[in-house]
């Protein structure tokens, strides 16, 4: 005779399995995920053997080198580096051995996948203090793992009676240790989101075999109140990290589409919502009304209790989180599909993210963002309702092409939404976690849809990496540094003695011209306090100009850095118009190349960047070192070939006399002989005389103004008072 709790999660997980239609989705992948499906029956063989590598998309630390584990021994590193524990007891990757067994129809791949999961329970005892295989993140993101794998072996048969209850049994200690283990900085963590998230998932599907102790109602509970603390108004994760951003997303969406598979299995004659059949975007989650609610019972599917009366009301909420963080991943991804550096951050693709945004909201404009059609691991989650909707969806090409994130301190614009387009990212912005770098004025840049100015990565968490404080200073970005000390000061891994206090960014656009500023304070060792402020005009041709204005008071050497992507290729290509500065060339590849033009001479420096976690590549950094007194204002452009630069003259109302370029700099673009550019930055206030100033003819009042010229005609962008 069965246990009756078996029984009930044996009949959820059959009807979710039928849901789920595993041979449409199978022949998806099969027909659509030809290289992802090579690739995954090529790891499930390796895991066969108990050789493990974490390749994965959104594995937080990729170890691409493979090891074999003789003895499975699930506390030791076979690289040194402790990380590779941690994604070792995430069992993130077993789905691999689950999805080859599909695609070959050999169960030898289902055995092994419950021998692993059987073998670490037994291996692992759940302890109150923790053991290095159970941290609390790693704890999380296992159990949720583990959820959908349960989920298919009871669907399908796979797995006994005893086997599951073991499976959940562990489970329910490791949800009652993670409670245990709580502590406050983690509402303020992804760690919390990624604790907490699996929580309630775990209670959508198994909660017969969970305690009734309160653990769901403070799950559910202590998630919301996260994400509200962490997720800012503009949608940016307060850690500053794009990489853990999409963690919490990821969870996030996880849980949400079990909520709306599981309204949907729980009230079978529904009408499908936006066509495929997960519920009307925007409303409950579950896709059902007030009266599908049984207040009486509880069949498994239709929740009941006090708890879940207040869950059904409250968790719109999680959609809109989820709408929320996806719109600021679509904004601030470049025209190549990744997500640049930033921060803790690897260069990774984000169009599964945009897949699983798409059929989870219902919004064409993630599905423009996305693939053509769903990838596998969206695939993996979403099921066949999941891709037949996406395919079914119109794409909608987004209305905006910038993103001022005013909470998070960062700008994104682009040209447009072509693959071939400019982009641009800015970041002056709080520190956040222990995530973030000391970045403040940073500027990343792509031209013509490639890569050009790039931030260096985070290469390492190990201690004793020298590359990991390099990577977290000023110097690993494209930023100003006075006497050589980066405005934080990395202290180890995670901490730092120092940070610079940054000022709120302004940005404007106007037609096709984008401004924005950047400014924080810093303090010297020596305890002199120091201003930089970096301002920044382009337009959507391909023409950025760069001015840093940077006061402290004495004597002092700033260098300026610019990192190259690995791609690129730099060479100094002599003095620019009129003596206007030294130029390079910087070629990507193909007939593509721009030009760097600067006040003063640059040096190629050879340095190191980091695209992703445990590699790095030689690459080179254009700097430029400048002695002061007092104050220095310089200027550095960026342009295609075909543009010519030089410096022109801004006359004060009533004078004959130019200004200087310590009161003003101005540029002058021309793109060909019936158009030009001229890009005007202010650098003090005009206190004396009028304030009207005169370029090429154009009168000006601002503080930021770009003069367009075609054909005779001109038009004057105003871009600060």
């Amino acid at each position: 005779m069965h246990d009756e709790r078996y029984v009930h999660v044996r009949q959820r997980a059959e009807a979710y399995e039928a849901w789920y239609e595993k041979e449409h989705v199978c022949a998806h992948i099969a027909g659509n995920c030809r290289e992802e499906a090579e690739k995954i029956l090529a790891q499930a063989d390796r895991l066969m053997a108990h050789t493990f590598s974490f390749e994965d998309r959104w594995d937080m630390e990729p170890c691409r080198e493979p090891f074999t584990l003789k003895e499975m021994i699930w506390d030791r590193s076979p690289n040194g580096d402790p990380e590779w524990i941690f994604m070792l007891n995430r069992h993130e990757y077993m789905n691999k051995l689950l999805i080859a067994g599909w695609l070959t129809g050999d169960t030898a791949y289902a055995e092994k996948l419950k021998w692993f999961l059987l073998h670490w329970i037994q291996a692992n005892p759940i302890l109150p203090e923790g053991t290095v295989t159970t941290r609390t993140i790693d704890t999380g993101i296992r159990c949720m793992s583990w959820q959908y794998l349960l989920l298919h072996l009871l669907g399908e048969g796979l797995i006994e009676e005893k086997e599951a209850g073991e499976i959940l049994e562990s489970m329910k200690e490791q949800f009652a240790s993670l409670r245990k283990r709580y502590i406050g900085k983690y509402t303020l963590s992804n760690w919390g989101v990624l604790q907490t998230a699996s929580i309630c998932n775990g209670y959508l599907w198994f909660h017969e075999y969970l305690p009734s102790d309160g653990t769901e109602d403070w799950a559910w509970q202590e998630l919301e109140r996260q994400i509200g603390l962490q997720v800012l108004d503009d949608g940016a994760h307060w850690e500053q990290s794009m990489m853990y951003h999409v963690e919490v997303l990821l969870a996030c969406m996880k849980l949400l589409a079990s909520c709306r598979a599981i309204g949907r299995i729980g009230s079978r004659n529904d009408k499908a919502g936006a066509g495929y059949g997960w519920g009307e975007p925007g409303g409950d989650g579950y896709g059902r009304d007030e009266s599908d609610r049984d207040e009486s019972g509880g069949d498994g599917y239709v929740w009941n209790g006090d708890s879940r009366k207040e869950f059904w009301r409250s968790t719109d909420w999680l959609e809109k989180a989820v709408d929320r963080m996806s719109r600021y991943v679509l904004l601030a991804t470049g025209p190549d599909h990744v997500q640049i550096a930033q921060c803790d951050s690897d260069v990774t693709d984000v169009r599964d993210v945009m897949v699983k945004a798409a059929v989870l909201t219902g919004d064409g404009r993630y599905r423009y963002g996305g693939y053509e059609t769903a990838d596998l691991d969206s695939t993996w989650l979403l099921g066949n309702a999941g891709v037949t909707g996406y395919s079914a969806m119109t794409a909608r090409k987004p209305e905006r092409l910038s993103l001022d994130a005013a909470d998070a301190g960062h700008i994104y614009f682009r040209s447009s939404w072509e693959e071939d387009s400019h982009f641009t990212y800015m970041k002056c912005g709080p520190l956040g976690s222990g995530h973030g770098h000391a970045d403040l004025t940073h500027i990343s840049l792509h031209y013509r849809g490639c890569p050009i100015l790039v931030d260096s990565g985070r290469y390492s968490y190990v201690e004793e990496e020298p590359l990991r404080p390099f990577l977290k200073s000023a110097q690993a970005h494209n930023v100003c540094v006075i006497d050589g000390e980066s405005h934080g000061r990395p202290r180890g891994s995670w901490g730092y003695d120092s940070f610079g206090q940054s000022f709120k960014n302004y940005y404007r656009e106007q037609g096709p011209v984008h401004y924005g500023e950047m400014a924080y304070h810093g303090c010297l060792m020596s305890g002199a306090h120091y201003l930089v402020i970096r301002k920044v005009m382009a337009v959507d041709q391909g023409i950025w100009m760069i001015v840093n204005d940077i006061r402290c008071d004495g004597g002092h050497e700033v260098k300026e850095y610019y990192h190259l992507d690995s791609a690129v290729q730099g060479t100094p290509i002599g003095t620019g118009t009129d003596g206007a500065g030294e130029c390079w060339r910087l070629c990507s590849g193909g007939d593509d190349a721009m030009t760097v033009l600067g006040s003063r001479p640059f040096e190629a420096v050879p340095c190191v960047i980091s695209k992703q976690y445990n590699q790095k590549e030689k690459s080179t950094c254009l700097v430029r070192k400048t002695g002061f007194t007092d104050r220095i204002t310089d200027w550095t452009c960026l342009f295609g070939e075909g543009t010519e630069a030089e410096k022109t003259q801004v006359f004060q109302y009533g004078s004959s006399r130019p200004e200087t370029e310590e009161q003003v700099t101005a540029m002058s673009f021309c793109l060909s002989p019936d158009e030009s550019w001229d890009f005007l930055v202010w650098n003090q206030e005009t206190w004396q005389g009028g304030k009207i100033h005169d370029c090429r003819g154009v009168p000006v009042y601002a503080k930021a103004a770009a003069i367009h010229t075609i054909n005779g005609n001109t038009t004057l962008y105003r871009l600060r008072i």
